[in-house]
């Protein structure tokens, strides 16, 4: 897919999860940040995008207390 659309599907399954955004989206040529909360959960969503072979990547971490 392309990234703006992977962007724009995580902001909105994680709201209809019950995640709030917990920052500006960072987005830029290639690359974005996404950053939500959840109680006491954190996630961050690293999302870019490959030229070369035209794959959108996503990388999640999430932190727990």
């Amino acid at each position: 897919s392309a990234m703006e659309d992977v962007v724009a599907f995580y902001q909105q399954e994680m709201a209809a999860a019950g995640w709030e955004a917990s920052e500006e989206p960072m987005v830029m040529e290639g690359f974005a940040s996404l950053s939500f909360v959840r109680d006491e959960e954190s996630v961050s969503l690293f999302i870019s995008w490959d030229e070369e072979s035209e794959i959108t990547n996503v990388m999640m971490t999430i932190s727990q207390p």
